[in-house]
């Protein structure tokens, strides 16, 4: 081989080297910290079908949970027409449960909504409002699903999770949109506030918005400690924000 042929060859390995990472950068998901850990979970059992999609009938979606059989825990800011700053008719959303591939294990109408007396849609200022940024669905029929509860503990506690106990973090990614994507590799590891948010690294995305933090107790109980908000925008290193699930269970009129 000549040293000619093999000068061609080794800039032809250099430019797919180049090529294949411009398009690994290109493909790089927002909000995956590091390697991607999240994996699809199966919806025939507990908690993952009280878990689903809160659907607008423009087609965008967020993540919801059932913690009730006829209420469901959302993020507020999708529920909001981005272009005049209004909230949406509850007649434009629609619940589905368990969502997995082209089936679902429950489907309502949504009746009405209740926002968190405290969040203001702020779109020029977001992490203002990322705080409260919490909203219940009352669903026009009841689901036959188990409820999720909702955690008292306190945001501080919540940092001191026992390395036994398992944290997890679960929704409807854009990326694989009708299946539940999971997180189980990830931490709760700081406050923001004064500890009206908290600060996770678990992988999360488009979509994953309202989509719950469970523990699992030794004792098998499961229940929701945080609902995630957003990907902050502000940091050098991104990461995620979620409210703490005794807060909006302390909001909660009924």
């Amino acid at each position: 081989m000549s040293a000619q042929t093999l000068s061609k060859i080794l800039l032809g390995i250099f430019f797919i080297f180049i090529a294949l990472y411009a398009y690994a950068a290109k493909e790089k998901i927002h909000g995956i910290v590091g390697t991607d850990d999240r994996i699809v979970m199966h919806q025939n059992n507990w908690p993952w079908s009280s878990i689903g999609k809160v659907i607008r009938n423009d087609d965008g979606y967020c993540t919801g949970t059932l913690i009730h059989e006829r209420y469901v825990l959302t993020v507020a800011h999708c529920l909001y027409n981005a272009n005049t700053g209004t909230p949406l008719s509850p007649k434009n959303l629609t619940f589905y449960a368990g969502v997995h591939g082209t089936e679902n294990d429950g489907e309502s109408r949504i009746d009405s909504i209740f926002f968190s007396p405290e969040y203001v849609y702020n779109r020029a200022d977001e992490t203002s409002m990322f705080a409260n940024d919490w909203a219940i669905l009352k669903l026009s029929s009841s689901l036959p699903l188990l409820p999720i509860t909702l955690s008292d503990e306190p945001s501080q506690s919540l940092l001191n999770i026992p390395s036994h106990a398992r944290v997890i973090r679960a929704g409807y990614s854009f990326d694989r949109a009708d299946y539940l994507m999971a997180d189980s590799t990830c931490h709760l590891y700081g406050q923001r506030d004064k500890g009206r948010l908290l600060i996770h690294d678990c992988d999360s995305t488009e979509g994953d918005s309202g989509s719950p933090f469970f523990i699992a107790h030794d004792d098998k109980t499961i229940e929701v400690i945080g609902m995630h908000v957003a990907i902050s925008k502000n940091q050098k290193t991104q990461h995620g924000l979620a409210i703490p699930a005794s807060r909006i269970k302390a909001a909660i009129p009924f």
